[in-house]
C-alpha cells in the first residue's frame, strides 16, 4: 500500500442452459422453448399436442412426471424431452397373395398423416413374362370397387382416395381365370 487503493470485485450470474425436445418430432410444441436461465431461478414448462392425434404421456431427461406442465429449477444444464403418444399410429399395412405367377414387390405411397379423402398411390410388380389380360380392382371396406382397370405390363400402378378406414381389397384377376391374386391393404388412419 504505497498508496490510496480502490478496489472494485465484479461478480457475474451463473446461468445454465435449458434444452427442450418432443418424442415423436413434430407431435407437439413446449413453450417456453429452450433458452438460459439464471442459477435458481424456475423455468414452468407446459407441452400441448400439435393435433388430436397426440395425447401427452409423460416427461424425461432432467425431469419426470406425467402432467404436462412440469416446473424445473435451474441449478444445472438441463435437457428435458415431452413425451406424446399417438392414440391411432399412422399405418397402410399390405399383404400380398395368391397363386403363381406370384408377387415381387410392392410399394404404397402416402403422406406421414392421412386425412380423409387424401389419394393413396402405390405399385405392385409380379413374377410373370405374360402380362397381358389382367385386371386390377380397388375394392372398398363395403365391397364396392373403387377402381378398375385392365392392365398390360408386369407393373401395376394404382391410386384411389381413402375416403373410409378399414380394409381394402386389391384384386388382380386374370382374364381368362386362370389365375386370380389378391392383396390385403389395412387403413388405420387416426380420427376417422
Amino acid at each position: 500500500m504505497g498508496s490510496d487503493k480502490s478496489v472494485v470485485a465484479n461478480f457475474s450470474k451463473i446461468s445454465y442452459s435449458l434444452t427442450t425436445s418432443v418424442s415423436p418430432s413434430g407431435s407437439s410444441s413446449i413453450t417456453p422453448s429452450s433458452g438460459r436461465y439464471d442459477c435458481g431461478e424456475s423455468a414452468t414448462l407446459t407441452a400441448s399436442p400439435a393435433s388430436s392425434r397426440y395425447v401427452f404421456d409423460h416427461w424425461s431427461g432432467d425431469v419426470s412426471g406425467t402432467s404436462s406442465m412440469v416446473t424445473v429449477t435451474m441449478n444445472s444444464n438441463k435437457n428435458i424431452i415431452a413425451n406424446f403418444r399417438d392414440l391411432c399410429p399412422q399405418r397402410i399395412e399390405l399383404t400380398l397373395r395368391g397363386a403363381a405367377p406370384g408377387f415381387q414387390t410392392y410399394s404404397i405411397g402416402f403422406s406421414s398423416y392421412l386425412s380423409a379423402g387424401e389419394g393413396v398411390e402405390g405399385s405392385i410388380q409380379w413374377e410373370t413374362t405374360f402380362f397381358s389380360g389382367w385386371r386390377i380392382e380397388i375394392i372398398d371396406p363395403q365391397g364396392n370397387v373403387q377402381s378398375s382397370r385392365e392392365l398390360d405390363r408386369t407393373s401395376i400402378d394404382f391410386v384411389f382416395d381413402a375416403t373410409q378406414s378399414g380394409e381394402r381389397t386389391i384384386k388382380l384377376t386374370n382374364l381368362g381365370d386362370i389365375y386370380i391374386h389378391q392383396g390385403v391393404m389395412e387403413i388405420c388412419p387416426p380420427g376417422w
